[in-house]
């Protein structure tokens, strides 16, 4: 799923005259802090009230005294014009999104931060994007680095749209690179540096990134540390997909599940037959192509044979998905064993060495904790908001979702 088209909302029997100040003034105990950061700066209270048809994430009071104590800076950047106004357009969606429509199918969707130059997503898929998820009896927003808010209160209509309250201040997308980093890939990006590729990969437009983690680079370190330069520049590319699959749109991992093939009650050779028959490429920046396979017994997504261990990881200009082993442009018709939890390297006669390669001087920011299904699962199977939705209204999600294709 991915982004929602632009679909104005008829609140059935009800005509909104409530502003947002409004609202932000009657919800005063949660949103306080908004408002007077909203009020401190002229151009962006004047901004968000022409807002129409939009949704609004806003971060609760609690959400601001966490992000004072996690960044010592946030004070002063809250008081700069350019910061807090990008921060909250981050925080706003050019559409109508009410409690019911929240799915267990993640939905991507695009903000009203638009940020625009080299490397950058292009058109529409400029505007930088969340996902959106029901998990549990809580609504999710994931954003950059993997982060994760809640709606702790929600459907709170204004003249302009509909606002929901959220428990932390949504993280805008890091490039590439940067989330790399945080996310602990220091191979990968050791890998990139050392190839000079960095630069290349910052300027990429609507990319999906299979980046591998440090154990999938251990795992075949004698060939990657003994390849050329020119070997490990293709090995990389390899895991980079052009935009133009797609033109405008990564893949997020909706997407990838919509379009592989399936690996469910087959024997390896009946496997095998299957993918030769239904095959669902990829093409990357190497020039060759990589497979998308799904295990339906459990969800796992595949990338030739390597498994992708942490999805939609959003980026300034595209997605990264972790996967647990170096995908082989030589070895492109590789498949997963399903019978088995941990798949071969790609690299035949490849051995695995202590220490994971290209990492030397390379450290990890790990300034932000992307949320992994275990910590999510922790805060949704808690009473979450949606505790008191109707049932009905949480089936229905699946249709009014269906209108978010195609925008």
């Amino acid at each position: 799923m991915y982004l929602p088209r632009l679909v104005p909302l008829v609140f059935t029997g009800y005509v909104s005259a409530v502003s947002l100040t409004d609202v932000l003034n009657a919800n005063a105990d949660q949103l306080s802090t908004l408002n007077d950061t909203i009020s401190r700066i002229p151009g962006v209270a004047q901004q968000l009230s022409t807002l129409n048809n939009v949704t609004l994430f806003a971060p609760s009071n609690d959400a601001f005294k966490a992000i004072q104590m996690q960044n010592a800076n946030f004070t002063a950047l809250a008081s700069n014009e350019t910061y807090i106004t990008n921060l909250l357009l981050y925080h706003a969606v050019p559409a109508v999104i009410t409690a019911s429509m929240f799915n267990t199918t993640p939905a991507f969707v695009p903000t009203l931060l638009n940020v625009s130059g080299p490397g950058m997503a292009t058109g529409a898929s400029a505007m930088q994007k969340v996902s959106l998820q029901l998990m549990g009896a809580a609504a999710m927003i994931f954003s950059g680095f993997k982060q994760m808010s809640m709606v702790t209160k929600y459907d709170l209509v204004f003249d302009g749209g509909v606002v929901h309250v959220i428990d932390k201040i949504l993280t805008p997308p890091g490039t590439p690179t940067e989330t790399a980093l945080d996310l602990g890939l220091t191979s990968f990006y050791g890998a990139l540096e050392m190839t000079s590729m960095l630069d290349d990969v910052e300027l990429l437009q609507d990319a999906t990134i299979f980046a591998p983690n440090n154990l999938g680079f251990e795992a075949v370190g004698s060939a990657v540390e003994s390849a050329s330069e020119t070997d490990l520049m293709n090995v990389l590319s390899y895991h980079i997909v052009k935009g133009t699959n797609m033109p405008g749109m990564p893949m997020f991992s909706s997407m990838l599940l919509g379009m592989a093939p399936s690996m469910a009650g087959m024997t390896m050779s009946a496997t095998t037959k299957r993918h030769e028959l239904e095959t669902m490429s990829l093409a990357t920046v190497a020039g060759g192509n990589l497979t998308v396979r799904v295990d339906v017994d459990n969800g796992e997504l595949f990338i030739n044979s390597a498994k992708i261990v942490m999805s939609d990881v959003i980026t300034s200009n595209g997605v990264i998905h972790v996967v647990d082993n170096v995908l082989n442009p030589v070895a492109a018709d590789a498949v997963p064993d399903g019978a088995v939890a941990s798949q071969a390297p790609a690299f035949t006669g490849a051995t695995a060495v202590a220490e994971a390669p290209f990492t030397s001087g390379v450290m990890p920011t790990t300034t932000y904790t992307a949320a992994t299904m275990a910590n999510t699962m922790a805060v949704a199977g808690a009473a979450g908001p949606f505790a008191a939705v109707p049932t009905a209204a949480l089936v229905a999600a699946g249709g009014a979702v269906a209108m978010w294709a195609n925008m």
